[in-house]
């Protein structure tokens, strides 16, 4: 594959947008291809329609914040980050408010690495279907669910039972009736903007089963 054909595969690809890398966009050098893995999300800028700098792309199923994006974009962002962030001319952004992204700079030291055509082949199939990875969405939505559990969820749903002892529970059979609860009302986590998890914590604490509530509330009391 020769070096204009590899560019000319990244310009097609819909999941990337044509971006400059602010005072980067003179040129990458071989310095950068080894060193320059990181950059502000601040840099990026969109790039003109004459671009005279190595082309550059901002990967749109790979960006988010605390306020955009959401587990899909933050799953293949560990992705491209995990499995080619080592690659030249594979960048990862970062800015405020949790914002993260990754960039593609059609170096020439990316075009030569053995593994471009497989990044190639990634990115492509981002177009066709916009998750590089099932597994890692699971575990970035699962550990989502396992931070709002701590932040808030397990407060809020011991609060809910039909009992004024809820909080006197142990976490673990607390996350076992919330759990079957869950199930008997077919009420699950959904993940918003941004990432986070949400759950109707009173709707799921009307299928609480009511003797398993009463085995977990005596429990409670012969540990106090």
């Amino acid at each position: 594959m020769q070096y204009l054909d590899f560019v000319e595969r990244l310009r097609h690809c819909q999941c990337l947008q044509p971006m400059e890398l602010g005072n980067y966009r003179d040129g990458y050098g071989a310095d950068f291809a080894r060193e320059f893995v990181s950059a502000s999300y601040s840099d990026l800028t969109p790039a003109p329609k004459v671009q005279h700098s190595t082309p550059c792309f901002e990967v749109r199923y790979a960006s988010g914040s605390d306020y955009s994006g959401g587990t899909i974009e933050r799953a293949n962002y560990n992705v491209l980050v995990d499995e080619y962030g080592d690659l030249p001319g594979v960048v990862q952004l970062w800015g405020g408010h949790g914002t993260f992204s990754v960039a593609i700079v059609a170096s020439r030291e990316l075009w030569r690495h053995d593994r471009a055509e497989e990044l190639l082949e990634a990115l492509e199939g981002l177009d066709n279907y916009p998750l590089l990875d099932e597994d890692e969405l699971c575990e970035v939505e699962a550990e989502a669910e396992a931070e709002a559990w701590s932040d808030w969820i397990a407060s809020d749903f011991a609060r809910a039972l039909p009992t004024q002892h809820g909080d006197d529970i142990e976490d673990d059979d607390l996350k076992a009736l919330y759990r079957a609860a869950c199930d008997a009302g077919n009420v699950y986590v959904e993940f918003e903007t941004g990432g986070a998890a949400y759950i109707d914590v009173d709707k799921v604490a009307k299928h609480v089963d009511r003797k398993a509530l009463a085995v977990a509330l005596r429990k409670a009391r012969q540990t106090a």
